[in-house]
């Protein structure tokens, strides 16, 4: 039989995209499902893509919703040079694994599971590596570094990225810096992306990956 075989194989999903004038109306999760249903035919039980760290609609949709896990951070995947997948000269991308037939995908994707608040993870202790603080402006700044050394961590980037990207330059290189670093002392350190959560604290959009410890004694990372 070839089932055994095939269940070795992984789809990479090189690109799926949907227009503008319909983004937010969950046409890009309708496609990840029909994806899905597509492989399981073949017998395939892992998809794979990249994405931009920086990018919280995606983060939201890949790892919430689909229930995509990441244990991989590649830097400058793109290269270096300005183009459309290029901006401020960096390209790194997280690498979503979808184990499509796992009950943790079956769960997210029924709604059976709801996974947790923000208000959860905080109540039970979970570190933010860096807090973000709101200048007059009303932008966020990386925050100070606060080390995790617990088996839940939690990474912030900005709720909206591109706003930054075109309002300062500065701030979004300082963004893209801190996140390429903390990504690669998690990563290092044997934590894996798990879950995404918004939420809107003191009138104040902000979005954070949580990170968990794979392993039973984790050494920790900041975002130092």
């Amino acid at each position: 039989s070839s089932r055994p075989a095939m269940a070795n194989l992984k789809l990479v999903s090189q690109r799926m995209a949907v227009l503008p004038e319909y983004r937010g109306a969950g046409v890009g999760y309708d496609l990840k499902l029909a994806q899905r249903e597509h492989a399981i035919q073949q017998g395939i039980r892992l998809i794979t893509w990249t994405f931009d760290p920086m990018n919280s609609r995606n983060a939201h949709l890949n790892i919430r919703k689909l229930g995509c896990v990441v244990q991989r951070y590649e830097r400058d995947y793109y290269g270096a040079k300005e183009s459309a997948l290029v901006n401020l000269e960096q390209s790194d991308r997280l690498l979503a694994d979808w184990r499509i037939t796992t009950p943790r995908v079956e769960q997210r994707i029924a709604g059976t599971r709801g996974p947790l608040a923000l208000e959860q993870y905080l109540s039970a202790g979970t570190v933010i590596v860096n807090p973000a603080s709101f200048g007059k402006n009303g932008l966020p700044q990386p925050g100070a570094p606060n080390p995790s050394t617990g088996m839940l961590a939690l990474v912030e980037i900005p709720a909206q990225f591109a706003a930054i990207l075109s309002a300062d330059a500065g701030l979004a290189r300082a963004w893209r810096s801190q996140g390429r670093e903390v990504f690669l002392q998690a990563i290092n350190a044997g934590y894996i992306v798990t879950d995404f959560v918004r939420a809107t604290v003191e009138g104040h959009e902000r979005s954070f990956y949580v990170l968990s410890a794979s392993d039973t004694a984790p050494t920790g990372f900041s975002a130092n």
